[in-house]
C-alpha cells in the first residue's frame, strides 16, 4: 500500500525533504515494499503481528553486548548478524504498529549524595529503565522434521546469576537521526549497523533494547552454548506483538534449516574407527 512505500522513503531519505513524488497506486507500492523485504530476508504477517528476519548465528563463546548487527556493526560482540538494511527492518516493525518506547536514562540525582555516600557505593544517578511497546523475540530454525523455537532470553546466560536471562518484553526504542560528515541526514541505526542492544549504551543507535535492570551490566552476557547453534548457522529472528505458542504451518517450511537431518544414519567414512576385535571377518 502507498503509506507502506510511503514509510520506507521516509526512513531512507533525510527528514528535511518532504515526499513530493506522487505515490504510486496502491498494488504496485505493496508489490514493491514485499519485493524488497522478500530481497532481504524479511516477511511480515501483520494479522498475526509477527516480523521473521534471515540472521545468521554472531558469537557463541566471548561476551554478548548486542543481540543483533549489520556487518559494519559490533559483529564481535553480537549474538546474531543480519545483512538486511536497518531502515527497511525498522519499516517492517512499524508495519505492525509498534509506538516508540523511551529508552533508558541516567538521571542525576538531586541533590547529590554527599562524598562520604560515594565512598560507600552510593552512584551520583538513578536508572531509568527502558518502557513503553515493543516485542517478544523469538529464535526459530530447523534442524531435519524438528522445530526449534526458543525465546530469545533462553539463549542469553546471565553470569551474575547463572540462569538464562529473565524473559519480558524488549522495548522499541526507534532509533533516531544523525547527521553525517556531508551534512545529510541518515538513520543512526543505518550508520551504526547496530540495531539490538543486550546491555544499555547511551547512544541511542539501537532500534530495540532489552528492558531489565541487570542489563546495565556490560560483562554479564553470554550464548547458552547448549541452545544456541554453531557460528554462521542461519537462523530466523522473529519479532511477535504478542507471545507465541508456535507458528503458521507455512512459516515453519520456510525456517532456515541447521546442521545434519538427525533422523539420517550418520555415514561412517571407509577409513574410519575399526570395531573391537579387528576389522571384518
Amino acid at each position: 500500500m502507498s503509506r507502506a512505500l510511503l514509510a520506507w522513503l521516509l526512513l531512507t531519505q533525510p527528514v528535511q525533504q518532504p515526499a513530493s513524488a506522487p505515490a504510486p497506486a496502491a498494488p504496485a507500492a505493496q508489490a514493491t515494499l514485499d519485493q524488497l523485504f522478500a530481497d532481504q530476508g524479511i516477511r511480515i504477517d501483520r494479522e498475526r503481528g509477527l516480523l521473521g528476519l534471515r540472521c545468521s548465528v554472531g558469537v557463541t563463546r566471548d561476551l554478548i553486548e548486542y543481540l543483533l548487527v549489520g556487518p559494519g556493526g559490533s559483529g564481535h560482540e553480537s549474538l546474531l548478524l543480519t545483512s538486511a538494511t536497518p531502515s527497511l527492518i525498522n519499516t517492517g516493525l512499524l508495519l505492525l504498529g509498534v509506538e516508540r518506547g523511551q529508552d533508558v536514562r541516567w538521571v542525576r540525582r538531586e541533590p547529590p549524595p554527599s562524598a562520604d555516600e560515594l565512598e560507600q557505593g552510593a552512584k551520583p544517578y538513578r536508572l531509568e529503565l527502558p518502557q513503553g511497546d515493543g516485542f517478544y523475540l523469538y529464535v526459530s530454525w530447523r534442524r531435519g522434521r524438528e522445530t526449534f523455537l526458543f525465546r530469545v532470553e533462553d539463549l542469553l546466560v546471565d553470569l551474575r546469576a547463572d540462569a538464562s536471562m529473565q524473559r519480558h518484553r524488549w522495548v522499541y526504542t526507534g532509533s533516531h537521526f544523525v547527521r553525517t560528515k556531508d551534512g545529510s541526514e541518515r538513520f543512526a541505526a543505518d550508520v551504526a549497523e547496530n540495531l539490538i542492544s543486550v546491555v544499555f549504551f547511551p547512544e541511542r543507535d539501537v532500534f530495540t533494547t532489552a528492558a531489565l535492570p541487570e542489563c546495565v551490566l556490560q560483562t554479564n552476557w553470554v550464548a547458552n552454548a547448549w541452545l544456541v547453534p554453531a557460528a554462521g548457522s542461519p537462523v530466523e529472528l522473529l519479532f511477535a506483538r504478542q507471545p507465541l505458542t508456535d507458528l503458521p504451518a507455512a512459516w515453519i517450511d520456510a525456517l532456515p534449516r541447521v546442521g545434519p537431518d538427525p533422523d539420517r544414519p550418520a555415514q561412517i567414512p571407509a577409513d574410519g574407527p575399526v570395531p573391537a576385535g579387528g576389522g571384518e571377518r
